[in-house]
């Protein structure tokens, strides 16, 4: 963040079945690291709407205003966040 402030990093593993086995998802602190999974191992619409839900929103507040940059980020349609 633009005050200093750092954001949780998220963890994606490659798991066949895309769900995140909990032993895993139970080996991590999850205020120091946002672990998910799916079944190629990388970013995707789904991943990326748990993150603004799980971490961005979780860091705005209300009486501020942001502005969120991505590169090589294209947005599927009916993708909304606010």
């Amino acid at each position: 963040m633009a005050d200093g402030r750092k954001l949780l990093p998220m963890l994606i593993f490659k798991e066949t079945n895309g769900n995140l086995p909990k032993k895993i998802k139970n080996a991590y602190d999850h205020r120091r690291i946002v672990p998910t999974a799916n079944s190629k191992g990388w970013m995707n619409t789904t991943i990326m709407k748990e993150w603004i839900q799980e971490v961005r929103a979780s860091n705005i507040r209300k009486d501020e205003s942001y502005i969120l940059a991505w590169d090589s980020f294209s947005t599927p349609q009916g993708f909304y966040f606010n």
